[in-house]
């Protein structure tokens, strides 16, 4: 039984370790169109994975002096623990000066993990006077088309001001709230509208909060297999 409860203590340290480890987001060969490559401008039906979650996107719709740009998911993107970090960057696009803006809509849905909550992180420059970028997430249980119709998770804003140079940076969370702050089981689609008035940015990132760290689970279930050996044990003596 020792020997047992030993080997069963090393496989779950082990699987814990590995879990908590950094792993890199991947492209996935499904689609149509058929595949993706991390680095890759990103196009309706592109799918990636982070770890045992899937993102699919469903909208990409860049406007106004932003109608040329391209957005990439960066080989940065990875998950650690229970955070998924999904860095885009932006290419191209003229909003970098007075009297020009731009818009780019954004929208995936991720199924694996449940998810509770999500973080926003971007910096907005320009050349010269007065801009901003102001993104706003929402997390829906429906695609997003004009808003959500199905039930709103959660979600939020924030504005980068510039004013000729680097602006202030923003790094927001949103966690969900009431019934939904332990989890929401996916499909779940994330709705992201970057809007741009005399500024640029070159990354954006959003981090996905997981509701359930697998080393906790691993942890619990560990706690309880042990417990399990030591009461058998224990009646064994007696």
């Amino acid at each position: 039984m020792k020997k047992f409860l030993c080997v069963l203590a090393l496989a779950i340290l082990t699987a814990m370790m590995a879990t908590a480890a950094s792993t890199n987001c991947v492209g996935s060969s499904a689609g149509p169109p058929a595949g993706y490559t991390i680095g890759a401008a990103l196009a309706v039906g592109n799918q990636f994975t982070c770890g045992t979650d899937t993102f699919t996107t469903v909208l990409v719709n860049p406007s106004g002096g932003m109608s040329g740009a391209t957005i990439e998911l960066l080989n940065t993107s990875s998950i650690n623990g229970n955070i998924e970090d999904l860095v885009f960057a932006i290419a191209g696009g003229s909003t970098d000066a007075v009297g020009l803006s731009g818009d780019i809509q954004l929208e995936y849905y991720e199924t694996g993990s449940d998810v509770n909550g999500l973080d926003l992180q971007f910096q907005a420059s320009n050349a010269s006077g007065t801009g901003n970028i102001t993104i706003t997430d929402t997390a829906c249980s429906v695609m997003v088309i004009t808003g959500c119709t199905g039930t709103t998770y959660g979600g939020g804003s924030g504005t980068s001001q510039a004013n000729g140079g680097i602006g202030n940076s923003i790094n927001s969370t949103f966690n969900f709230t009431g019934s939904f702050a332990n989890g929401v089981t996916t499909p779940i689609y994330i709705f992201k509208d970057i809007s741009f008035t005399n500024a640029t940015t070159s990354e954006v990132t959003q981090s996905t909060d997981l509701a359930a760290p697998e080393p906790l689970s691993y942890l619990l279930l560990g706690a309880g297999l042990l417990g399990l050996g030591a009461f058998r044990l224990k009646r064994k003596k007696a």
